[in-house]
Protein backbone atom coordinates (compact mmCIF):
# COMPACT_ATOMS: atom_id res chain seq x y z
CA UNK A 1 0.00 0.00 0.00
CA UNK A 2 1.18 3.42 -1.01
CA UNK A 3 -0.23 6.52 0.71
CA UNK A 4 0.75 10.31 0.13
CA UNK A 5 -0.15 13.36 1.87
CA UNK A 6 -1.25 16.71 0.61
CA UNK A 7 -1.93 19.51 2.13
CA UNK A 8 -5.25 21.14 1.12
CA UNK A 9 -6.08 23.84 3.60
CA UNK A 10 -5.43 24.98 6.97
CA UNK A 11 -5.94 21.97 8.95
CA UNK A 12 -6.72 20.05 6.28
CA UNK A 13 -5.00 16.90 4.56
CA UNK A 14 -5.68 15.04 1.59
CA UNK A 15 -4.87 11.12 1.71
CA UNK A 16 -4.30 9.57 -1.63
CA UNK A 17 -4.23 5.52 -1.12
CA UNK A 18 -3.02 3.27 -3.56
CA UNK A 19 -3.22 -0.58 -3.08
CA UNK A 20 -1.52 -3.52 -5.36
CA UNK A 21 -3.84 -6.15 -6.62
CA UNK A 22 -2.13 -8.65 -4.15
CA UNK A 23 -3.88 -6.79 -1.21
CA UNK A 24 -7.02 -6.85 -2.53
CA UNK A 25 -6.66 -10.03 -4.56
CA UNK A 26 -8.08 -12.50 -1.51
CA UNK A 27 -10.89 -10.25 -0.86
CA UNK A 28 -12.02 -10.03 -4.18
CA UNK A 29 -11.99 -13.98 -4.33
CA UNK A 30 -14.17 -14.35 -1.35
CA UNK A 31 -16.57 -11.96 -3.12
CA UNK A 32 -16.99 -13.76 -6.38
CA UNK A 33 -17.19 -16.97 -4.04
CA UNK A 34 -19.77 -15.32 -2.30
CA UNK A 35 -21.96 -14.59 -5.51
CA UNK A 36 -21.11 -17.79 -6.88
CA UNK A 37 -22.89 -19.40 -4.38
CA UNK A 38 -25.78 -17.29 -3.72
CA UNK A 39 -26.06 -15.79 -7.03
CA UNK A 40 -28.48 -16.48 -10.07
CA UNK A 41 -26.45 -17.08 -13.41
CA UNK A 42 -28.43 -18.26 -16.35
CA UNK A 43 -27.78 -21.52 -18.04
CA UNK A 44 -26.15 -22.46 -14.54
CA UNK A 45 -27.56 -24.61 -11.33
CA UNK A 46 -27.18 -22.27 -8.37
CA UNK A 47 -23.45 -22.38 -7.14
CA UNK A 48 -22.22 -24.23 -9.95
CA UNK A 49 -21.50 -21.21 -12.73
CA UNK A 50 -17.50 -20.89 -13.09
CA UNK A 51 -16.18 -17.78 -11.66
CA UNK A 52 -15.40 -16.10 -14.72
CA UNK A 53 -18.99 -16.33 -15.54
CA UNK A 54 -19.92 -14.84 -12.07
CA UNK A 55 -17.37 -12.27 -12.62
CA UNK A 56 -18.90 -11.34 -16.12
CA UNK A 57 -22.64 -11.26 -14.42
CA UNK A 58 -21.86 -9.21 -11.39
CA UNK A 59 -18.82 -7.40 -12.03
CA UNK A 60 -20.76 -4.31 -11.47
CA UNK A 61 -21.90 -5.28 -7.63
CA UNK A 62 -18.73 -6.81 -7.26
CA UNK A 63 -16.71 -4.12 -7.49
CA UNK A 64 -19.13 -1.81 -5.28
CA UNK A 65 -19.04 -4.56 -2.81
CA UNK A 66 -14.89 -4.82 -3.09
CA UNK A 67 -15.12 -0.83 -2.79
CA UNK A 68 -17.20 -1.24 0.60
CA UNK A 69 -15.56 -4.10 1.94
CA UNK A 70 -11.55 -2.67 1.23
CA UNK A 71 -11.94 1.00 1.47
CA UNK A 72 -12.52 1.08 5.76
CA UNK A 73 -9.93 -1.26 5.75
CA UNK A 74 -6.97 0.21 3.61
CA UNK A 75 -8.50 3.75 5.63
CA UNK A 76 -7.51 3.20 8.72
CA UNK A 77 -4.45 0.75 8.47
CA UNK A 78 -2.94 4.42 5.88
CA UNK A 79 -3.94 6.22 9.35
CA UNK A 80 -2.43 3.98 11.54
CA UNK A 81 1.13 4.36 9.19
CA UNK A 82 0.88 7.91 8.87
CA UNK A 83 0.36 8.75 12.35
CA UNK A 84 -3.13 10.84 11.80
CA UNK A 85 -5.76 11.40 13.93
CA UNK A 86 -8.33 12.85 12.05
CA UNK A 87 -10.97 15.10 13.72
CA UNK A 88 -13.49 14.76 10.80
CA UNK A 89 -13.99 13.45 7.57
CA UNK A 90 -14.94 15.77 4.75
CA UNK A 91 -15.07 13.12 1.95
CA UNK A 92 -13.96 9.89 -0.11
CA UNK A 93 -13.16 11.08 -3.59
CA UNK A 94 -12.06 9.51 -7.41
CA UNK A 95 -12.26 5.72 -6.08
CA UNK A 96 -11.19 3.04 -8.54
CA UNK A 97 -11.39 -0.89 -8.18
CA UNK A 98 -10.03 -3.06 -10.90
CA UNK A 99 -8.63 -6.61 -9.76
CA UNK A 100 -5.99 -6.43 -11.56
CA UNK A 101 -4.47 -3.05 -10.53
CA UNK A 102 -5.89 -2.63 -6.96
CA UNK A 103 -7.44 0.20 -5.24
CA UNK A 104 -7.11 3.43 -5.39
CA UNK A 105 -9.21 6.07 -3.47
CA UNK A 106 -8.70 9.99 -1.43
CA UNK A 107 -9.74 10.92 1.29
CA UNK A 108 -9.66 14.46 2.52
CA UNK A 109 -10.05 15.28 6.04
CA UNK A 110 -9.28 17.76 9.02
CA UNK A 111 -6.72 16.73 11.58
CA UNK A 112 -5.82 18.90 14.85
CA UNK A 113 -3.96 22.34 14.71
CA UNK A 114 -0.31 21.86 15.23
CA UNK A 115 1.11 25.19 17.67
CA UNK A 116 3.38 25.78 20.25
CA UNK A 117 1.98 25.96 23.68
CA UNK A 118 2.25 29.04 25.77
CA UNK A 119 3.54 29.28 29.26
CA UNK A 120 0.49 28.64 30.97
CA UNK A 121 2.07 28.20 34.51
CA UNK A 122 1.70 31.80 36.57
CA UNK A 123 -0.29 33.47 34.76
CA UNK A 124 -0.74 36.58 35.96
CA UNK A 125 -4.43 37.58 36.70
CA UNK A 126 -6.27 39.94 39.39
CA UNK A 127 -8.72 39.16 42.08
CA UNK A 128 -11.41 41.36 42.37
CA UNK A 129 -13.25 41.85 46.02
CA UNK A 130 -16.42 40.32 46.79
CA UNK A 131 -18.45 41.37 49.36
CA UNK A 132 -21.85 41.29 50.21
CA UNK A 133 -23.79 44.37 51.50
CA UNK A 134 -27.01 44.82 53.67
CA UNK A 135 -28.68 45.65 50.70
CA UNK A 136 -28.33 42.97 48.78
CA UNK A 137 -29.35 40.84 51.77
CA UNK A 138 -32.47 42.44 52.22
CA UNK A 139 -33.50 42.22 48.40
CA UNK A 140 -32.83 38.30 48.19
CA UNK A 141 -34.87 38.18 52.08
CA UNK A 142 -38.09 40.32 50.27
CA UNK A 143 -37.42 38.05 47.31
CA UNK A 144 -37.85 35.24 49.53
CA UNK A 145 -41.09 37.09 51.46
CA UNK A 146 -42.36 37.22 47.79
CA UNK A 147 -41.96 33.79 46.44
CA UNK A 148 -44.22 32.51 49.64
CA UNK A 149 -46.54 35.22 49.25
CA UNK A 150 -50.06 34.99 47.62
CA UNK A 151 -52.56 37.30 45.93
CA UNK A 152 -55.61 38.26 47.72
CA UNK A 153 -58.96 39.70 46.36
CA UNK A 154 -59.04 43.46 47.10
CA UNK A 155 -61.73 45.59 44.76
CA UNK A 156 -60.63 49.33 47.28
CA UNK A 157 -57.32 50.17 46.04
CA UNK A 158 -56.09 51.50 43.47
CA UNK A 159 -53.78 49.53 40.45
CA UNK A 160 -49.79 49.55 40.89
CA UNK A 161 -47.12 47.41 40.36
CA UNK A 162 -47.16 44.09 41.19
CA UNK A 163 -50.97 43.95 41.39
CA UNK A 164 -53.36 40.87 39.20
CA UNK A 165 -55.70 42.69 37.12
CA UNK A 166 -58.96 40.89 35.19
CA UNK A 167 -59.40 43.05 32.05
CA UNK A 168 -62.41 42.83 28.96
CA UNK A 169 -60.53 44.64 26.34
CA UNK A 170 -61.00 45.32 22.28
CA UNK A 171 -59.18 47.19 20.03
CA UNK A 172 -59.00 48.93 16.92
CA UNK A 173 -56.42 50.13 14.61
CA UNK A 174 -57.23 52.28 11.30
CA UNK A 175 -61.00 51.99 11.79
CA UNK A 176 -61.02 48.39 11.73
CA UNK A 177 -60.66 45.57 14.31
CA UNK A 178 -57.31 44.56 15.50
CA UNK A 179 -58.17 40.93 14.21
CA UNK A 180 -58.97 41.95 11.16
CA UNK A 181 -55.13 43.63 10.79
CA UNK A 182 -53.51 40.51 12.33
CA UNK A 183 -55.75 37.39 12.07
CA UNK A 184 -53.20 34.85 13.49
CA UNK A 185 -52.81 37.19 16.90
CA UNK A 186 -56.23 37.00 17.87
CA UNK A 187 -55.00 37.61 21.55
CA UNK A 188 -54.21 41.06 20.22
CA UNK A 189 -58.05 42.30 19.71
CA UNK A 190 -60.18 41.35 22.27
CA UNK A 191 -60.41 39.42 25.80
CA UNK A 192 -62.38 38.47 28.51
CA UNK A 193 -61.83 37.90 32.11
CA UNK A 194 -58.16 38.55 30.83
CA UNK A 195 -55.99 38.14 33.60
CA UNK A 196 -52.84 40.28 33.55
CA UNK A 197 -49.99 41.65 36.02
CA UNK A 198 -48.39 45.02 36.39
CA UNK A 199 -44.66 45.16 35.99
CA UNK A 200 -44.06 41.99 34.36
CA UNK A 201 -44.41 41.05 30.53
CA UNK A 202 -47.06 43.71 29.02
CA UNK A 203 -49.48 41.82 26.98
CA UNK A 204 -49.74 44.61 25.19
CA UNK A 205 -47.05 47.57 24.81
CA UNK A 206 -47.32 50.44 27.16
CA UNK A 207 -50.43 49.64 28.70
CA UNK A 208 -49.71 49.60 32.36
CA UNK A 209 -48.71 53.09 32.36
CA UNK A 210 -52.65 53.46 31.25
CA UNK A 211 -53.70 50.92 34.24
CA UNK A 212 -51.63 52.53 36.77
CA UNK A 213 -53.91 54.82 38.89
CA UNK A 214 -56.95 53.17 37.96
CA UNK A 215 -59.94 51.50 40.07
CA UNK A 216 -61.99 48.27 39.59
CA UNK A 217 -65.02 49.34 38.08
CA UNK A 218 -63.21 51.92 35.77
CA UNK A 219 -63.66 51.92 32.09
CA UNK A 220 -60.73 54.19 29.99
CA UNK A 221 -59.25 53.96 26.44
CA UNK A 222 -55.48 53.97 25.69
CA UNK A 223 -53.68 54.85 22.67
CA UNK A 224 -50.81 51.68 21.83
CA UNK A 225 -48.37 52.39 19.59
CA UNK A 226 -46.55 49.23 18.13
CA UNK A 227 -43.03 49.02 17.88
CA UNK A 228 -41.25 48.52 14.14
CA UNK A 229 -39.77 45.49 15.59
CA UNK A 230 -43.02 44.36 17.03
CA UNK A 231 -43.32 40.60 17.19
CA UNK A 232 -46.53 40.49 14.76
CA UNK A 233 -45.44 41.98 11.51
CA UNK A 234 -49.03 43.88 10.40
CA UNK A 235 -48.90 45.85 13.31
CA UNK A 236 -45.20 46.75 13.23
CA UNK A 237 -45.18 50.80 13.75
CA UNK A 238 -49.39 51.00 13.45
CA UNK A 239 -51.12 52.57 16.78
CA UNK A 240 -54.10 51.30 17.74
CA UNK A 241 -56.81 52.30 20.35
CA UNK A 242 -58.18 50.21 23.09
CA UNK A 243 -61.07 50.36 25.61
CA UNK A 244 -60.51 48.49 28.93
CA UNK A 245 -62.67 48.05 31.28
CA UNK A 246 -61.15 46.49 34.90
CA UNK A 247 -63.00 44.14 36.44
CA UNK A 248 -61.12 42.89 39.52
CA UNK A 249 -58.05 43.75 41.56
CA UNK A 250 -55.81 41.07 43.25
CA UNK A 251 -53.10 42.62 45.44
CA UNK A 252 -49.97 40.62 46.41
CA UNK A 253 -50.30 39.86 50.34
CA UNK A 254 -46.35 38.81 51.88
CA UNK A 255 -46.10 36.01 54.81
CA UNK A 256 -45.60 37.07 58.56
CA UNK A 257 -42.17 36.34 59.28
CA UNK A 258 -43.35 34.15 62.85
CA UNK A 259 -42.34 30.64 63.99
CA UNK A 260 -44.67 28.84 60.97
CA UNK A 261 -42.59 30.54 58.46
CA UNK A 262 -38.88 30.14 59.82
CA UNK A 263 -39.43 26.26 60.13
CA UNK A 264 -40.07 26.25 56.22
CA UNK A 265 -36.68 27.29 56.17
CA UNK A 266 -35.22 25.86 59.29
CA UNK A 267 -34.25 28.41 61.31
CA UNK A 268 -35.55 29.71 64.44
CA UNK A 269 -35.03 33.44 63.92
CA UNK A 270 -34.87 36.05 61.17
CA UNK A 271 -31.66 36.49 62.16
CA UNK A 272 -30.35 33.47 61.33
CA UNK A 273 -32.46 33.50 58.01
CA UNK A 274 -30.58 36.56 57.11
CA UNK A 275 -27.49 35.70 57.94
CA UNK A 276 -27.98 32.09 56.03
CA UNK A 277 -29.03 34.57 52.94
CA UNK A 278 -25.42 36.21 53.71
CA UNK A 279 -24.24 33.24 53.37
CA UNK A 280 -25.38 32.12 50.41
CA UNK A 281 -24.40 35.19 48.37
CA UNK A 282 -21.19 35.26 49.24
CA UNK A 283 -20.91 31.33 48.13
CA UNK A 284 -22.42 32.62 44.89
CA UNK A 285 -20.28 35.45 44.51
CA UNK A 286 -17.39 34.03 45.45
CA UNK A 287 -18.00 31.03 42.44
CA UNK A 288 -19.02 34.13 40.00
CA UNK A 289 -15.05 35.42 40.98
CA UNK A 290 -13.68 32.22 40.36
CA UNK A 291 -15.50 31.60 37.04
CA UNK A 292 -13.97 35.15 36.08
CA UNK A 293 -10.61 34.78 36.99
CA UNK A 294 -10.72 31.97 34.97
CA UNK A 295 -12.46 33.77 31.97
CA UNK A 296 -9.25 35.71 32.33
CA UNK A 297 -6.61 32.88 31.93
CA UNK A 298 -8.56 31.81 29.20
CA UNK A 299 -8.31 35.23 27.82
CA UNK A 300 -4.88 35.20 28.51
CA UNK A 301 -4.19 31.64 26.17
CA UNK A 302 -6.00 32.85 23.28
CA UNK A 303 -4.09 35.99 23.26
CA UNK A 304 -0.47 33.91 23.41
CA UNK A 305 -1.99 30.81 21.04
CA UNK A 306 -3.00 31.63 17.51
CA UNK A 307 -3.38 28.95 14.91
CA UNK A 308 -5.57 27.73 12.57
CA UNK A 309 -8.34 25.60 13.33
CA UNK A 310 -10.62 22.66 11.48
CA UNK A 311 -13.36 24.14 9.72
CA UNK A 312 -15.84 20.80 10.51
CA UNK A 313 -15.03 21.52 14.24
CA UNK A 314 -16.22 24.87 14.34
CA UNK A 315 -18.32 24.40 12.14
CA UNK A 316 -20.32 21.94 14.91
CA UNK A 317 -19.85 24.47 17.49
CA UNK A 318 -20.99 27.02 15.86
CA UNK A 319 -24.28 24.78 14.71
CA UNK A 320 -24.55 23.86 18.55
CA UNK A 321 -24.29 27.33 19.56
CA UNK A 322 -27.31 28.63 17.24
CA UNK A 323 -29.64 26.13 18.41
CA UNK A 324 -28.69 27.13 22.26
CA UNK A 325 -28.77 30.76 21.57
CA UNK A 326 -32.37 30.24 19.32
CA UNK A 327 -33.41 28.31 22.29
CA UNK A 328 -32.44 30.73 24.68
CA UNK A 329 -34.64 33.37 23.32
CA UNK A 330 -37.33 31.77 22.39
CA UNK A 331 -37.57 30.57 26.46
CA UNK A 332 -37.78 34.68 26.59
CA UNK A 333 -40.76 34.82 24.76
CA UNK A 334 -39.57 35.76 21.54
CA UNK A 335 -41.90 34.86 18.32
CA UNK A 336 -40.75 33.23 15.35
CA UNK A 337 -40.35 36.80 13.39
CA UNK A 338 -38.20 38.02 16.47
CA UNK A 339 -35.47 35.19 15.78
CA UNK A 340 -35.82 35.21 12.01
CA UNK A 341 -34.80 39.16 12.35
CA UNK A 342 -32.13 38.66 14.39
CA UNK A 343 -30.57 35.40 12.72
CA UNK A 344 -27.59 37.12 10.79
CA UNK A 345 -27.18 37.90 14.61
CA UNK A 346 -27.27 35.19 16.34
CA UNK A 347 -24.98 33.23 13.49
CA UNK A 348 -22.71 36.02 13.24
CA UNK A 349 -22.22 35.91 17.59
CA UNK A 350 -22.08 32.12 17.24
CA UNK A 351 -19.42 32.13 14.35
CA UNK A 352 -16.93 34.34 17.02
CA UNK A 353 -17.98 32.51 20.10
CA UNK A 354 -17.68 28.94 18.61
CA UNK A 355 -13.89 29.56 17.13
CA UNK A 356 -13.12 31.03 20.54
CA UNK A 357 -14.24 27.85 22.16
CA UNK A 358 -12.97 25.19 20.17
CA UNK A 359 -9.15 27.53 20.26
CA UNK A 360 -9.55 27.22 24.16
CA UNK A 361 -10.52 23.65 23.72
CA UNK A 362 -7.25 22.54 21.97
CA UNK A 363 -5.35 24.86 24.41
CA UNK A 364 -6.51 23.29 27.51
CA UNK A 365 -6.44 19.37 25.80
CA UNK A 366 -2.69 20.15 25.19
CA UNK A 367 -2.11 20.96 28.51
CA UNK A 368 -3.91 18.39 30.50
CA UNK A 369 -1.49 16.12 28.13
CA UNK A 370 1.25 17.60 29.32
CA UNK A 371 0.23 17.22 32.90
CA UNK A 372 -1.47 14.53 32.72
CA UNK A 373 -4.37 15.64 33.58
CA UNK A 374 -7.04 12.78 33.54
CA UNK A 375 -11.10 12.41 34.65
CA UNK A 376 -10.87 10.34 38.05
CA UNK A 377 -13.35 7.66 37.96
CA UNK A 378 -16.99 8.81 39.16
CA UNK A 379 -16.71 12.26 37.34
CA UNK A 380 -18.54 11.86 34.53
CA UNK A 381 -21.40 9.80 36.77
CA UNK A 382 -21.47 12.64 39.24
CA UNK A 383 -21.59 15.47 36.31
CA UNK A 384 -24.74 13.29 34.60
CA UNK A 385 -26.31 13.03 38.18
CA UNK A 386 -26.08 17.14 38.54
CA UNK A 387 -27.60 17.81 35.08
CA UNK A 388 -30.00 14.71 35.18
CA UNK A 389 -31.59 17.11 38.58
CA UNK A 390 -31.32 20.18 36.13
CA UNK A 391 -33.92 18.74 33.54
CA UNK A 392 -35.60 16.51 36.11
CA UNK A 393 -35.03 13.26 34.62
CA UNK A 394 -32.64 9.91 35.69
CA UNK A 395 -29.09 10.37 34.77
CA UNK A 396 -29.55 6.68 32.73
CA UNK A 397 -31.97 8.51 30.62
CA UNK A 398 -29.60 11.56 30.11
CA UNK A 399 -26.66 9.29 29.10
CA UNK A 400 -28.74 7.34 27.12
CA UNK A 401 -29.69 10.64 25.47
CA UNK A 402 -26.43 11.84 24.57
CA UNK A 403 -25.04 8.60 23.55
CA UNK A 404 -27.77 9.28 21.20
CA UNK A 405 -26.44 12.47 19.71
CA UNK A 406 -22.53 11.21 20.53
CA UNK A 407 -22.40 13.83 22.81
CA UNK A 408 -20.34 12.23 25.70
CA UNK A 409 -16.86 12.39 24.23
CA UNK A 410 -17.89 16.21 24.22
CA UNK A 411 -19.19 15.70 27.84
CA UNK A 412 -15.92 14.36 28.84
CA UNK A 413 -13.99 16.77 27.16
CA UNK A 414 -15.97 19.48 29.03
CA UNK A 415 -15.06 18.14 32.11
CA UNK A 416 -11.64 17.77 31.69
CA UNK A 417 -11.59 21.18 30.27
CA UNK A 418 -12.88 22.64 33.64
CA UNK A 419 -10.75 20.30 35.65
CA UNK A 420 -7.56 21.59 33.52
CA UNK A 421 -8.65 25.22 34.25
CA UNK A 422 -8.97 24.37 37.93
CA UNK A 423 -5.17 23.25 37.57
CA UNK A 424 -4.22 26.84 35.74
CA UNK A 425 -6.14 28.67 38.29
CA UNK A 426 -4.10 27.08 41.37
CA UNK A 427 -0.97 27.67 39.20
CA UNK A 428 -1.80 31.71 38.69
CA UNK A 429 -0.23 34.40 40.34
CA UNK A 430 -3.21 36.26 41.69
CA UNK A 431 -2.60 39.96 42.51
Amino acid sequence: MKVTIEDAGPCRKVMHVKTTNEEVQSDYEELVTMYRKAGKVPGFRKGKAPARVVEAQYAHDLKEAAKERLIPRFYRSALEQEKLTPVAIVGVTDVEFAKDTGLTFDVMMDVPPHFKLPKYVKISIKKEAVSVSDADIQKAFDSVLEQQSRFEDDDEGVLEEGNLVKLDYHGVCDGQPVREIAPDAPELDDATDFWAMLGQREFLPGIDAALKGTRVGDELTAEVCFPSDFQTAALQGKTATYTLTVKARRARKMPEVNEEFLKMFEVTSEDELRQRIRDDLQQNAERRETARQKDEIGRHLLKKASFDLPQTVVQQEMQMMVRSMVDRISMQGASREQIESQQEQIVQSATEASKERVQLSYILSRIAEEESIALDEGALDRRLEEMAAGYGMTADKLKSELEKRNAIERLESDIRDEKTLDFLLENAKIK
